[in-house]
């Protein structure tokens, strides 16, 4: 796939980022051989999921994509490990980059209505 990817790219000149070729992606014994060890193990890991929740992630997709995947599984870790009550009661809590997000509108909307409902005891502070 990334031979194939990064011949169009060279040759489209389309500006897409090159592709990693492995030389187990060229040579087929390789590949068998790296075929076999991840079928190997992907059968142990699914044993293990009966115990332990997770998701396999592709890892041929670009980096940035399998990054993000991996960022949206920590997110929800949370609700597969807490109990459904406990879980509940804190998924309301916004996340940090939410809080950034608003932590600005939030703050004049505050001064604003203080400012409004008591100015005696706004301009105190």
């Amino acid at each position: 796939r990334a031979t194939e990817h990064n011949r169009r790219v060279r040759e489209t000149q389309s500006g897409d980022d090159l592709l990693e070729e492995r030389t187990t992606d060229l040579d087929e014994d390789l590949c068998r051989k790296r075929y076999r060890i991840f079928k190997k193990h992907r059968d142990t890991l699914l044993q293990l999921k009966n115990r332990f929740p997770f998701t396999v992630i592709d890892a041929e997709m670009p980096l940035n994509d399998v990054q993000a995947a991996i960022l949206e599984q920590f997110k929800y870790q949370s609700a597969q490990e807490l109990r459904p009550e406990t879980y509940d009661a804190i998924s309301k809590v916004p996340l940090a980059d939410q809080i950034r997000a608003n932590a600005r509108p939030e703050l004049v909307e505050r001064l604003d209505g203080y400012e409004r409902t008591r100015p005696d005891l706004f301009r105190q502070a």
